[in-house]
């Protein structure tokens, strides 16, 4: 099993160099695949929820069962302000 897979920290710089967000909380298992994100942003009041989940897997998307840094799950809420 491979133990450098990505940790809420790196996620949530990773998103934050993306999206100027209000609230950023992230959860995740305790083998740091399976990840809950939550995230209130102003970018997100101009577009649907589907817009909004999308900006958020692309920026994921390089880390989604990549072999190094596999994240297996995600589960967003997203929120405008």
């Amino acid at each position: 099993m491979i133990d450098t897979y990505m940790t809420s920290q790196e996620i949530t710089k990773l998103i934050k160099t993306h999206i100027k967000c209000t609230k950023l909380i992230i959860t995740h298992d305790k083998n740091n695949r399976h990840f809950k994100i939550k995230i209130t942003a102003v970018a997100f009041k101009s577009i649907n929820i589907i817009e909004q989940h999308k900006l958020i897997m692309n920026i994921l998307n390089p880390y989604l069962n990549n072999q190094e840094e596999s994240i297996h799950a995600i589960e967003i809420k997203t929120f405008s302000i």
